[in-house]
């Protein structure tokens, strides 16, 4: 049986975003509209992850609709199950 740090899972969507000036603002909240819960802001990007099950397409189309001069890239991540695979990382450090 694989240890919790290398059980795979479905590999989520990853979301990026290039808009500049107050077309960023209007695409950070398009995102957020559309269901992400956090948006890192990545240089001239905005970059958010959505579950497997959730339609990219749709996240593409709310984003293009409130910016349509943005830059919409669709990718996958990995397919970590990083809610466990964090776990495996953690060590004990001496204090003091």
């Amino acid at each position: 049986m694989p240890d919790a740090a290398s059980r795979r899972v479905a590999p989520w969507h990853s979301v990026r975003v290039r808009a500049g000036g107050d077309d960023r603002e209007l695409a950070l909240a398009a995102l957020f509209a559309a269901g992400s819960q956090g948006v890192l802001e990545e240089g001239d990007a905005l970059l958010t992850h959505f579950p497997p099950e959730a339609d990219v397409e749709q996240v593409r189309a709310a984003v293009l609709q409130a910016v349509p001069s943005a830059s919409v890239e669709l990718g996958k991540t990995d397919g970590t199950d990083w809610a466990e695979a964090w776990k495996s990382r953690v060590r004990a450090h001496e204090l003091g």
